[in-house]
């Protein structure tokens, strides 16, 4: 029985073939007029919606521990058993998925069911459920049909989607733009009317999305009167400051960060934030750190400030100083160096703030004792043995194999 798909229901689809790699068989095999070319012989067909990937899902553990068809799932772990990837050995081709339908159907109907004595496939089915069961259950549009009316209700009440319903909708979004994972019912989209929410399964383009964007992170900046920080433990804060960023690297011509675009200029005009997507020069910004530092020098007998402080502004001029001592002295440290910060520290009186600070007991190895233990950890030996032989820390041994820090300057050039 051939069967037929409404054409508001043409979706696109893939029909595909699991092979087995233990049994090579050149031959090709003409299904409703497509021709296919096996190097092995298959054990499995199937269909799926473009875009999930159906194949693969056959592989995935949660599938290899189902109770469902364990002749496929006993067939696959016996193939993975013996050493093969049974992602290598798959045969797809896409179709819209009436045709996809068609074609398992038939391929079923030529190759023979190994449960029913009739052939080689380890399909417990004659095929075309998919189509029986996600477009035509009228059990299945009248969940949909519930669940539609729950949200609409839900919004309509301004009340908060949970996580699940909030993934949902995005599905239903998904389905409509792009005809993946799954169907969303006429009915449905009758319902969404009714109940005053059109757009609720529309996806909105790039540009309204970073313009709603935009809006939120503004009006955050606008209640917290300042910027938000990557480094927050706040999620929303880091979410804002990320966004931030993208729109930077946007508006300087970097399109892996999307696209830049005007709108968003005039809303940050709007909220007095001109320069919000504009990126400040580093320079600018390490040397007016440094500012801060020095004066926290004068202010304070000369000290350096300290990471490790109670007080929140020597904490943070602190990690910033351990961070540039760090791109000053060692190699392998990601970061610009700014030979102006060191002018700066030269004209304010100073000439120690950015030198390496020797870990507690690091004077005591000389820089040939460093290159010796560097060397036995390139030749294999374990750092318990390195250890014992220069009565040296097993932390010390690891940053000297690593070459961090003050110990990547030393061996910089040693090879």
């Amino acid at each position: 029985m051939i069967l037929t798909i409404s054409n508001r229901e043409k979706i696109d689809a893939e029909f595909y073939f699991l092979l087995d790699p233990t049994k090579s068989k050149k031959f090709s095999k003409t299904i409703l007029g497509i021709q296919f070319n096996f190097n092995h012989e298959p054990y499995y067909c199937g269909i799926g919606l473009i875009g999930l990937n159906r194949p693969t899902q056959h592989f995935q553990p949660g599938q290899l521990t189902s109770k469902q068809n364990m002749d496929k799932i006993n067939k696959i772990n016996s193939l993975i058993s013996q050493g093969f990837n049974p992602r290598k050995y798959i045969i797809k081709i896409s179709k819209e998925l009436s045709e996809a339908i068609n074609l398992e159907i038939e391929a079923i109907k030529i190759f023979g069911r190994k449960d029913k004595g009739t052939g080689i496939l380890l399909n417990h089915s004659n095929g075309g459920e998919w189509h029986q069961s996600k477009l035509y259950s009228p059990y299945l549009e009248e969940r949909h049909n519930e669940k539609t009316i729950l949200i609409c209700e839900k919004l309509n009440n301004n009340e908060e989607l949970t996580l699940q319903e909030k993934r949902w909708v995005k599905q239903q979004k998904q389905s409509l733009k792009w005809k993946r994972g799954g169907i969303v019912p006429e009915s449905s989209l009758k319902l969404i009317k009714k109940y005053q929410q059109p757009e609720l399964f529309t996806i909105k383009s790039d540009e309204e999305l970073s313009n709603e964007k935009t809006h939120l992170a503004c009006q955050w900046i606008k209640k917290n009167k300042r910027n938000p920080n990557v480094h927050s433990k706040d999620n929303e804060e880091r979410y804002f400051a990320a966004f931030i960023n993208s729109r930077r690297q946007a508006k300087i011509g970097n399109t892996s960060f999307g696209n830049w675009y005007d709108s968003d200029l005039n809303i940050i005009i709007s909220y007095g934030l001109p320069d919000l997507f504009t990126i400040i020069d580093d320079e600018q910004i390490a040397l007016q750190k440094a500012k801060e530092v020095f004066d926290w020098r004068d202010s304070h007998s000369g000290q350096i400030p300290k990471y490790h402080s109670d007080n929140k502004q020597e904490s943070q001029l602190g990690a910033w100083v351990i961070k540039q001592t760090q791109i000053f002295n060692d190699t392998n440290t990601a970061g610009t160096k700014h030979p102006s910060i060191l002018k700066m520290e030269k004209e304010r009186g100073y000439n120690d703030t950015f030198k390496v600070k020797y870990p507690e007991g690091l004077r005591k190895y000389d820089k040939s004792t460093i290159i010796k233990i560097w060397k036995d950890s390139q030749r294999g030996i374990g750092n318990k043995a390195i250890s014992e032989k220069y009565d040296v820390p097993l932390h010390v041994i690891k940053r000297i194999k690593n070459k961090s820090g003050i110990y990547g300057k030393i061996l910089e050039n040693v090879s």
